[in-house]
């Protein structure tokens, strides 16, 4: 049996999601299609990263183009990224994007 290499939860909230694994090229295509209904809608869209392990450069692209699709009609939240997480969205200049908010784990 295949080991899934990235879940996307609904959370309480409508417009929130917690991502669990690896965003990169092989999940990315998924990741995409998974959040697009959300995407479209008008609203913050909050994603927990929490439990999100690695991300590569395909999975920053897709963040950055989910928040500039939603720019003008809401953000993009990124809840509690940990390292290696944490570090390549900073690396990637993420929390300079006005459609992107990087909300760090209060621990």
């Amino acid at each position: 049996m295949r080991e899934e290499r990235l879940r996307i939860d609904r959370t309480g909230d409508p417009r929130s999601l917690k991502l669990v694994g690896e965003l990169d090229l092989a999940t990315v295509d998924d990741a995409a299609d998974a959040l697009s209904g959300d995407v479209v809608e008008d609203g913050d869209l909050t994603l927990d990263l929490s439990e999100l392990r690695f991300v590569d450069s395909s999975g920053v692209h897709l963040l950055i183009q989910i928040a500039r699709t939603l720019s003008g009609r809401g953000r993009l939240i990124l809840a509690f990224p940990r390292d290696p997480v944490d570090r390549i969205l900073d690396l990637n200049g993420l929390d300079k994007l006005d459609e992107l908010v990087i909300i760090d784990d209060p621990d």
